[in-house]
């Protein structure tokens, strides 16, 4: 079972803002959060983490050479 993080542990997590974490969510590009209470919110660890994973994976690049040394 997954744990549920507050706003502060995510934005902890994700090094984004709270505003950014709203647009993304708005945009369908983040966890949904959940309603725990009247002014509580929280997301699910399993979904952030894997969105983390996803973010990390689809962000890395082969490393491009840019030159080449010859030796004569």
């Amino acid at each position: 079972m997954s744990r549920v993080l507050r706003r502060k542990e995510v934005i902890r997590l994700t090094g984004l803002s709270a505003s950014t974490i709203w647009r993304l969510e708005r945009r369908g590009d983040f966890p949904a959060r959940l309603q725990l209470g009247p002014q509580a919110v929280g997301w699910l660890e399993d979904e952030i983490h894997a969105w983390i994973n996803a973010r990390t994976r689809s962000g890395r690049r082969p490393a491009q050479v840019t030159h080449t040394v010859t030796k004569a």
